[in-house]
């Protein structure tokens, strides 16, 4: 028989878990995940303009590369929330299909980008050295792609399903020689097309890669060890985006230094103008 603690006692008491504790505790974690999400979405806004505040505050005050900073950061602010729920989405729904083989399918989609990159960017290269005709060299480099993403694709899946059958600690060793493959690629590529002067691609690439990077980072249980980020989130967002679109307001300047210093950011001011 349960009895009541004496009075000035400081133990809990006991609740009844009904429908309405039940409901209580759903709208909690909904709080609390959403909250997660826009503080995560903050984060990789905030990091991952830091390059292109660099490149545009080269010959700027301290004060102004702050101000292009917080520009920069309330622009991708919405687009790195919906980044972060997506990628979270996707990652549970991998779980759902995948069960146990979540992260040899991880290891088996960056081996495809991997050897799929490399082969197009060989074929492609080849096509530029021997290929003057544009409609031709399109039409060959597209049926190329076409049938090595399919080769490669089950040769990823047939990585995929070794690695799975060699327990975990093969599937951990495949996927991080996978992850260390497709970093080494990139930085290939960002070097690559540092010569690209009028495009400003590697510009845009780095600040793509780290964007994608730390969407999938925060999108992860990292964020959940502090819980402090789910209260702190919602409001620094609001603050952050006002701040940084009423500063935009103000000095219509920033707009054209955006595209030449800034691609995806802006693209997005494109986007929504």
């Amino acid at each position: 028989m349960n009895r009541p603690p004496p009075i000035g006692s400081f133990s809990p008491v006991a609740e009844p878990q009904g429908a309405h504790g039940a409901a209580q505790q759903t709208r909690g974690s909904l709080v609390l995940r959403i909250g997660l999400i826009v503080a995560g979405g903050v984060i990789t806004a905030l990091v991952s303009a830091l390059p292109a505040a660099l490149r545009m505050g080269d010959d700027a005050s301290p004060l102004r590369a702050v101000e292009q900073w917080l520009v920069l950061t309330a622009i991708a602010t919405p687009l790195g929330i919906l980044a972060v729920f997506a990628i979270g989405r996707a990652r549970a729904g991998l779980r759902i299909l995948a069960g146990d083989r979540t992260v040899a399918f991880a290891a088996g989609f960056l081996w495809w980008c991997v050897i799929e990159l490399g082969l197009l960017s060989l074929f492609g290269a080849l096509l530029k050295k021997t290929t003057h005709n544009h409609a031709l060299a399109g039409a060959a480099f597209a049926m190329f792609g076409t049938f090595t993403g399919i080769l490669v694709l089950l040769f990823a899946r047939r990585a995929s399903v070794v690695l799975a059958s060699g327990g975990p600690a093969s599937t951990r060793a495949g996927f991080a020689i996978a992850a260390a493959c497709a970093g080494l690629v990139t930085l290939l590529v960002l070097v690559r097309t540092a010569r690209a002067d009028d495009l400003h691609t590697a510009g845009g690439l780095v600040d793509a890669v780290l964007f994608g990077t730390l969407a999938t980072l925060t999108s992860s249980r990292i964020l959940a060890r502090f819980r402090a980020l789910a209260i702190v989130g919602m409001p620094i967002a609001v603050l952050v985006v006002i701040a940084g679109l009423t500063t935009l307001g103000l000095d219509p300047s920033l707009r054209d230094s955006l595209t030449v210093t800034a691609p995806l950011h802006g693209l997005v001011i494109d986007f929504f103008r």
